[in-house]
């Protein structure tokens, strides 16, 4: 898996490719998030916010475009799932902006 960039603003286009998936089957992907404090003590959770979902080619490549979602700024992943599992992950930067 890779990004074509691996830190933008909200609403950053980002094109994700892949390889070594299952053929010709849909691809999910997630932009995961930490969210929590640590002034409680229920802590933290990460939550998978949809970023849409694509299909894999007769070679089980897979080549997206996919927007960052508008939210907290810091370290996130984009994550790949296909049938309900994990594949592949990547950490993105969302810059702060104003």
């Amino acid at each position: 898996m890779s990004l074509s960039s691996s830190r933008g603003p909200i609403l950053s286009p980002v094109t994700v490719t892949a390889a070594g998936l299952r053929p010709g089957t849909e691809v999910k992907m997630d932009l995961v998030t930490a969210k929590g404090n640590r002034v409680t003590t229920s802590g933290w959770e990460l939550l998978n916010t949809s970023l849409g979902t694509a299909k894999t080619d007769a070679n089980g490549s897979l080549r997206a475009d996919i927007t960052v979602l508008d939210g907290l700024g810091g370290w996130h992943m984009v994550a790949l799932s296909q049938d309900g599992a994990q594949v592949a992950e990547l950490p993105f930067y969302v810059e702060q902006t104003l």
